[in-house]
């Protein structure tokens, strides 16, 4: 006979199990339901803590920007919202950038002689006024005083000149020959020459330059023009010089606005003077130069 287990356990206790079993199950539910009303009270309280602060902050507008609906090939494109301080308000103009005026054309530049007598050359190369130095040979037209040229090298040169009145006036004619021109002056000193050569050699030559020292020229050569030193004479402002004209035949000293005529192996030139001396700055005023200057014109007349 076998004997009865001592733990097992009778119908009460297996009652009184499940009823604490019971117990314990809703009290787990509604600890459970207490923690979800919880948070949502302390969400509620979170609100309302925000919604009653909000009530004493002043809100700001924003200018809020909202990109419309994108178009085919197109980037969109971004609608500000108007600010309620300028919605009323007249927009300014909108501040383009100015267009680039279009050039004025220059006209092309013909030298003109100014009224008067003195002596003088103007020049022109490619339709501007000349500053610069250029030679060329070509097709020379000399024509009332006008000397044209289109070079070899395709520079167009023009030259208008005014001989001094003692000079024989050289015939208008055409003819294939070289010129040189230059023209380096500036507000201090004048630089600035012409040599026109035909056929048989120098045709015309002006000069009109400035140095520290005397000067000498070689129009070509058969003729040499040497600028005497200064004289004894110190203290003028402008002080006359006379020069030395060579060739092999001897030398003939002449002065200002003086006309000589000589004759070498290349034919007979006349040389006119029109002014040689030497310039020395006043301390009492604003000369820019102190030196030699001389302006000589030479033609050949056979």
């Amino acid at each position: 006979m076998l004997a009865e287990p001592t733990g097992s356990c009778t119908e009460g206790d297996m009652r009184i199990k499940i009823f604490w079993l019971l117990v314990v199950l809703m009290i787990t539910i509604g600890c459970s339901s207490g923690s979800e009303d919880d948070l949502q009270n302390a969400g509620n309280d979170s609100n309302s803590q925000l919604n009653h602060g909000s009530e004493q902050v002043q809100v700001i507008p924003q200018i809020v920007t909202k990109p419309t609906e994108a178009i085919a090939k197109h980037a969109p494109t971004i609608t500000p919202t108007p600010h309620p301080l300028i919605s009323n308000e007249t927009p300014p103009p909108i501040n383009h950038p100015m267009p680039d005026p279009t050039p004025a054309p220059v006209a092309p530049y013909s030298p003109i002689l100014p009224t008067g007598s003195v002596p003088e050359s103007v020049s022109a190369v490619n339709n501007k006024y000349f500053i610069g130095s250029v030679t060329g040979n070509g097709a020379i037209t000399l024509n009332e005083n006008l000397i044209d040229i289109t070079t070899e090298n395709g520079d167009s040169i023009k030259v208008a000149y005014r001989l001094p009145i003692s000079l024989s006036k050289i015939p208008d004619r055409t003819f294939h020959g070289a010129i040189t021109l230059t023209d380096l002056s500036t507000l201090a000193s004048t630089q600035k020459s012409l040599s026109l050569s035909d056929e048989s050699g120098l045709l015309l030559y002006e000069v009109f330059t400035s140095s520290e020292e005397p000067i000498v020229l070689d129009p070509n050569s058969y003729i040499n023009i040497t600028q005497n030193e200064r004289g004894e004479s110190v203290g003028s402002v402008s002080e006359p010089i006379a020069i030395d004209i060579s060739t092999s035949t001897g030398t003939i000293k002449i002065v200002n606005d003086q006309t000589v005529s000589i004759n070498t192996a290349s034919g007979t030139f006349q040389v006119y003077l029109q002014n040689s001396h030497i310039l020395s700055s006043s301390r009492e005023s604003t000369d820019p130069f102190t030196g030699y200057q001389i302006h000589v014109w030479i033609v050949r007349t056979t």
